[in-house]
């Protein structure tokens, strides 16, 4: 074998590794937002939600918490907009099906990807520290992770 056919093989194995690493850091980045994306507990809202009295407001009737969860949409070229009209509280529903979309992308001409949740509070919960499950949000804290463990 020449040396010029064995630099092409090792190119072509390389670019073939490279899109299966990439494959699977996104399914575990995302499955991992998800999974620790905060479901609604009443029994917590107490400080975080009053009326204009002061008094703790209690949850609406029939709720169900894990819209929240429910709403992470993927999509790669661009991200999704809108809202979606699913509970998830374990999030089964919402992994599963990111993961069919993932696994169904070739990721060597497909490599710009998106999770998104476009529901109103989800900046909050990011950022506003309007969790007590998720303080430290559940994508930033998931994005160093995975960065760290990449370079090592």
């Amino acid at each position: 074998m020449s040396f010029g056919i064995e630099v092409a093989k090792w190119a072509r194995d390389s670019t073939q590794d490279m899109a299966e690493l990439h494959q699977l850091a996104i399914l575990k980045l995302f499955s991992t937002v998800i999974l620790q994306t905060p479901v609604g507990n009443p029994d917590k809202w107490e400080s975080l939600w009053k009326d204009s009295e002061g008094r703790a407001v209690n949850p609406p009737e029939g709720y169900i918490g894990g819209r929240l969860r429910g709403n992470w949409q993927f999509s790669s070229d661009s991200p999704k907009s809108g809202e979606l009209d699913v509970i998830d509280p374990e999030g089964n529903k919402t992994v599963a099906n990111m993961q069919q979309m993932v696994l169904a992308l070739n990721f060597e001409k497909d490599f710009d990807v998106f999770l998104t949740n476009n529901l109103p509070y989800a900046y909050r919960i990011e950022y506003g520290g309007h969790s007590k499950q998720a303080p430290e949000g559940m994508v930033r804290k998931n994005l160093i992770r995975i960065s760290n463990n990449l370079k090592a």
